[in-house]
């Protein structure tokens, strides 16, 4: 329903595809829901799908892959970028919008949460804000709440649990690199971390 929705496609089954633009330019996907305007825009993949998107833009970075969801307006929704990874789950304004590459397994709630994941895998990221600045192959991290690991942006963080609104925000820099640290607390270790 929309102009253009779907009207690539000539084989698969299963496909929904409301709002102007939407899943418009794969020739062949199964079961995939797109809903919004330009919703799965650039998705252009031979046998891949089960993808749910609802929401402006929502999932316009796909390329590729299978088993992601996102619900919310440009929700992994840049389309400068390619993302090629699965089963990833982005919530909420922008909520890995700036994402690219094949990036597996990531959870993002909340507006611009992760935004900016590059390849990364198995990042859990809820709160507005939460892992923002991960923009390599930051992995097995846990940041919850409002700007937790806001600052984290160097590729070799990983296996962080931080809990708590602007936690674990002081981590990062393009020579701190941070592993196995259990952050608790409001503001907890949100001063600059140097080594």
């Amino acid at each position: 329903i929309g102009r253009l929705a779907g009207g690539a496609i000539t084989s698969g089954e299963g496909n929904v595809a409301i709002g102007l633009e939407a899943l418009d330019a794969t020739a062949q996907a199964d079961s995939c829901t797109a809903i919004g305007y330009q919703a799965l825009t650039d998705f252009n993949a031979t046998n891949d799908g089960f993808h749910t998107f609802v929401g402006w833009k929502a999932g316009g970075a796909l390329t590729g892959s299978s088993q992601n969801t996102g619900i919310g307006a440009n929700a992994m929704g840049n389309q400068s970028n390619a993302i090629v990874g699965s089963n990833n789950v982005a919530v909420g304004f922008q909520a890995m919008t700036d994402a690219t590459g094949d990036m597996n397994s990531n959870i993002a709630i909340g507006a611009n949460a992760l935004k900016q994941v590059n390849a990364g895998n198995r990042n859990i990221a809820i709160g507005s804000g939460a892992l923002d600045n991960a923009d390599g192959t930051e992995s097995d991290n846990i940041a919850i709440g409002e700007d937790a690991m806001g600052n984290a942006n160097n590729d070799s963080i990983t296996k962080n649990i931080v809990i708590g609104q602007y936690a674990g925000d002081g981590i990062g820099g393009s020579n701190a690199a941070h592993t196995g640290n259990i952050i608790i607390g409001y503001g907890a270790a949100s001063g600059t971390w140097t080594g």
